[in-house]
């Protein structure tokens, strides 16, 4: 028999937690397909097909669902990029991790438009990426990092670090961008092999500067 906190075999806990999911992927399309200006309260519990009360059971307010969109994609793409073989060179390491986050992109117009372009426009998306970036460089580093002598980009100097990091994101969202909307006439393989010697680069000149 059902209690007051079981409702058909499912928790109240496990109910908050869908409508929390529901209310993200409503956000997420929004984003996805009309921009983070699209995202209101209204339009979010539209889409989850949820009333106004259980947005404010997860969220205290459109940025905090936007910043859960964030965590969404970074989720996604870094599960994606640990996915990339791992043997070879550094070169190799580095190919494998951008051919997967161009498949990323591929696969879903939506991850294209959030990633690329409303990570630079929506200041609270902007503000988070700042965050996470550094974060999901630091994360994914391990794939290539031991196929070069050391990491160039000093993980424990916070700041050195993250300015690294975002040098190397802008670098490459742009030439992903570039190539996506077709005005770079270059293959999937060359677009990889371009950031991978972009990355390789990078980590030469700081490490120069820093011996």
């Amino acid at each position: 028999m059902d209690t007051p906190t079981v409702w058909r075999g499912s928790t109240m806990r496990d109910r908050a937690f869908d409508r929390r999911e529901r209310l993200v992927e409503a956000g997420y399309e929004l984003v996805g397909t009309e921009g983070a200006a699209a995202v209101t309260v209204r339009a979010v519990c539209r889409g989850a097909g949820l009333s106004r009360n259980y947005f404010y059971e997860s969220f205290s307010s459109r940025e905090e669902l936007l910043r859960a969109v964030g965590d969404r994609v970074y989720d996604e793409m870094r599960a994606f990029v640990e996915s990339a073989p791992q043997s070879g060179t550094a070169s190799d390491r580095l190919r494998a991790v951008f051919e997967a986050g161009a498949t990323y992109l591929e696969e879903d117009a939506r991850r294209v438009r959030i990633i690329l372009r409303e990570f630079v426009s929506d200041e609270t998306l902007r503000e988070h990426a700042n965050q996470m970036v550094p974060l999901f460089f630091a994360a994914v580093s391990g794939s290539f990092a031991e196929s070069i002598n050391r990491l160039p980009i000093d993980a424990t100097r916070p700041a050195t670090f993250a300015i690294g990091a975002v040098q190397i994101y802008g670098a490459v969202s742009a030439t992903y961008l570039g190539w996506l909307e077709g005005r770079l006439a270059v293959t999937r393989d060359e677009v990889a092999a371009e950031c991978a010697e972009l990355v390789l680069s990078v980590l030469d000149v700081r490490r120069r500067h820093s011996s």
